[in-house]
């Protein structure tokens, strides 16, 4: 049987989201009213459920819609890495929501935002490329490395705000544009000591994110089990394919395999996303029709997440590897 909380995120994605996610879809941020139920049926306080758990509620949501669910995901590592800060019981009950700033992590190059240890707290300086949720967040999970040691971690909860110090600049998507997803600038952000939720090395970050990757696979999962839903008695071997995709990312170990198993599930929401425009015909592709949106966010989801592994095997399973060569393909 299914937990309570996934009972629960289904309910609230097939009454509540799904209905309204091509109207969503067209506004410019999701209506604070989708968080305040997700806050109420007890999904931000998710931080020490088991992961089966935390997998079932995110494919449930973004099921539902997928702009939603992404901005409310964004929450859960905070939380998870805030359980012992004395904002926890706000952050899990939803009354405080929290965004990430942590993406730049994985580029290349010099550090993007550095944080430099002052007489009360740390100065932040530098910019997050990729912060989604704003004027939806209270806060902010920043990471940023300390300009004295490089290879250590800074993790403070900084206030969503814009001002003179803290600068946003909204990025125009073609998917999910209603998460309100914005680049932040820092200048000099001051940020108190006891706002520090973890200190750790990045080679420390790494493995963890690394680790991480089977919970992204959730949301393609939850995108193509919505859409092969609506395929219906046309969806041919694709149902099948949802439980072998769950099983491949499971039961995957070491980061390439996971790697591998990410990447064909997000195939999977492209290819049943791409056969439900199909069916719909012409008529599917004007604007504020489903079968446009679902195919636009499967596009989004071959980008987002995306580790120097994933978009290997990304790579490798579009441009070389025959589709019967798939591992975990349907005869």
């Amino acid at each position: 049987m299914p937990s309570e909380l996934i009972q629960r995120a289904t309910v609230v994605a097939d009454e509540v989201l799904f209905p309204v996610a091509d109207a969503t879809d067209a506004t410019d941020i999701v209506p604070n009213a989708h968080f305040d139920r997700l806050a109420c049926e007890g999904l931000y306080g998710m931080a020490s459920e088991e992961a089966a758990v935390v997998q079932g509620v995110i494919e449930a949501l973004a099921g539902g819609c997928l702009t939603t669910a992404f901005v409310w995901l964004q929450h859960l590592g905070p939380s998870r890495l805030a359980s012992d800060h004395p904002l926890a019981p706000q952050l899990r009950s939803g009354s405080l929501r929290s965004g990430s700033a942590f993406s730049h992590l994985r580029r290349p190059g010099p550090p993007a935002l550095v944080a430099t240890p002052g007489t009360n707290g740390w100065v932040v300086n530098g910019t997050a490329p990729w912060v989604t949720g704003w004027q939806r967040i209270n806060l902010v999970h920043v990471a940023a490395m300390r300009a004295d040691d490089p290879a250590q971690l800074i993790w403070m909860l900084i206030d969503a705000i814009d001002s003179d110090r803290l600068i946003s600049q909204r990025l125009d998507l073609l998917a999910v544009n209603a998460s309100s997803t914005v680049s932040l600038e820092f200048r000099d952000v001051q940020v108190p000591f006891d706002r520090v939720t973890v200190e750790e090395s990045l080679e420390t970050w790494k493995q963890r994110d690394a680790a991480g990757l089977r919970t992204n696979g959730a949301l393609a999962l939850g995108h193509a089990h919505r859409t092969i839903r609506l395929l219906a008695t046309d969806a041919g071997s694709l149902r099948q394919q949802i439980e072998q995709r769950r099983a491949a990312l499971d039961s995957a170990i070491g980061v390439e395999a996971i790697a591998a198993a990410r990447a064909a599930a997000v195939d999977l929401a492209v290819r049943a996303a791409t056969a439900l425009l199909a069916r719909g015909g012409g008529t599917a592709i004007t604007a504020g029709q489903t079968e446009q949106r679902l195919v636009r966010e499967a596009m989004f989801l071959v980008v987002q997440g995306q580790s120097r592994e994933i978009r290997a095997a990304q790579m490798e399973l579009y441009t070389v590897r025959p589709a019967e060569a798939d591992p975990v393909a349907v005869p």
